[in-house]
């Protein structure tokens, strides 16, 4: 039994000493357009939040998308009333 647990012993601890003489050993390549995770609320919630996780790029876009939609609906003159000209009847 005394001689079981000390080959194993051996085989980890060499195993061990093994992996750290590898100097070349092969590392994981950067990302380079890694994951940006933000917590949004959603719009009519104070308690409920959701995580998103985009890249530069897909954040970029969403938020252009945004400024898009919005600048199209000052510049039809659609308002939030949604006729002609922005006024709403009331």
């Amino acid at each position: 039994m005394r001689i079981v647990i000390a080959a194993l012993l051996a085989v980890a601890a060499g195993g061990a000493v093994y992996a750290a003489e590898q100097p070349n050993a092969v590392k994981p390549a950067p990302d380079k357009d890694p994951l940006i995770c933000r917590r949004e609320v959603p719009i009519g919630s104070l308690i409920a939040t959701r995580k998103m996780c985009l890249t530069k790029k897909e954040w970029q876009k969403r938020a252009d998308d945004g400024n898009a939609t919005a600048r199209a609906l000052v510049e039809d003159g659609a308002g939030a009333c949604g006729h002609d000209g922005g006024v709403c009847p009331f």
